[in-house]
C-alpha cells in the first residue's frame, strides 16, 4: 500500500529532536544540540518549510557526510539519515527511501560501540520511521531485526514491542494473510505490560479485522479481487 502524505510540520521534526535530547545522557545531549545549530540542519529545514525538497535533500545529503566523518558511531549520523529519508518521501523516491533506512539499519548493526538492547532500540525507531513512509523499508528492517538475533537477549518489553511491529510491517507490506499478522500482533500484546503500547497494538488489531471483513463483504457481493491493504492507525514518533 502507498503510504499516507504526512502533514506532520517541519516544526515537529524539531521537536522530536529536542524530545531526543531530553531523553539522552549528558554527553551525547551536547553532541545534539550541535546538530540542531549545525548550518547544515538549519538549511535542511528552510528548505523543507519551503517546499523545496530538491534543495532540502542536497542539504540534508551534506549534513549527513559532515556528520558521518566527525562523529560517526553516534546516533546522530542516525538522525541525519532519517532527517533525509523524509526529504527524499517528500520527493517521491520511495526507492531511495527503502535504501536509506536499509543503510541505517546496516550501519546501526555493525556498530561496535553500541550494546545489544541499544542496537535493538535503534533499530525498532528506524523500523517505525518505515512504517511511516515505506512498507518496503519496514519488512526489509524487519528482517534484519529477525535475523540478528538480537530479540533472543531483548528484554520481554522490548521483544514484545518489537515483534508487534514486525507483525504490523508484514501487513502494510502485504507479506502475510491477515490473520497471521493477527497471531502475530496478539501474541506481541499479550507479553507487554506499557498500556500505552498495549492500547496502540490494540487499535492496529481492531482496523486489521475491519480490513478483512471489508475485503471479504466485497468479494461477495462485487466478486471483486481483494482491495489493497490501507493502511492502519501509525503514530511512532
Amino acid at each position: 500500500p502507498k503510504p499516507q502524505n504526512p502533514k506532520t510540520p517541519i516544526s515537529a521534526l524539531i521537536q522530536r529532536a529536542y524530545t531526543i535530547i531530553q531523553m539522552s545522557a549528558k554527553k551525547t545531549l551536547s553532541s545534539l544540540r550541535e546538530l540542531l545549530v549545525h548550518p547544515r540542519y538549519i538549511d535542511t529545514l528552510k528548505s523543507a518549510q519551503k517546499k523545496n525538497f530538491d534543495e532540502a535533500d542536497m542539504h540534508a545529503q551534506a549534513l549527513c557526510a559532515e556528520v558521518k566523518e566527525t562523529l560517526f558511531g553516534s546516533s546522530l549520523y542516525v538522525h541525519a539519515l532519517k532527517l533525509r529519508s523524509l526529504c527524499l518521501y517528500r520527493l517521491n523516491r520511495s526507492n531511495e527511501v527503502e535504501l536509506n533506512l536499509r543503510n541505517i539499519s546496516e550501519f546501526v548493526l555493525a556498530s561496535s560501540k553500541a550494546s545489544p538492547d541499544m542496537k535493538l532500540n535503534s533499530l525498532l525507531d528506524v523500523l517505525k520511521h518505515g512504517l511511516n513512509y515505506s512498507s518496503l523499508a519496514a519488512s526489509s528492517v524487519s528482517d534484519q531485526i529477525e535475523k540478528s538475533g538480537l530479540l533472543l537477549t531483548a528484554k520481554k518489553e522490548m521483544s514484545a514491542q518489537a515483534k508487534g511491529l514486525i507483525g504490523l510491517a508484514r501487513f502494510f507490506s502485504e507479506e502475510e494473510p491477515y490473520v497471521e499478522c493477527k497471531k502475530q500482533i496478539k501474541t506481541a500484546v499479550l507479553a507487554m505490560e506499557n498500556p500505552l503500547a498495549i492500547g496502540v497494538f490494540l487499535h492496529n488489531i481492531a482496523m486489521i479485522n475491519y480490513y478483512e471483513i471489508l475485503e471479504h463483504n466485497e468479494k461477495i457481493t462485487k466478486g471483486s479481487s481483494a482491495q489493497s491493504k490501507p493502511l492502519a492507525h501509525k503514530n511512532w514518533t
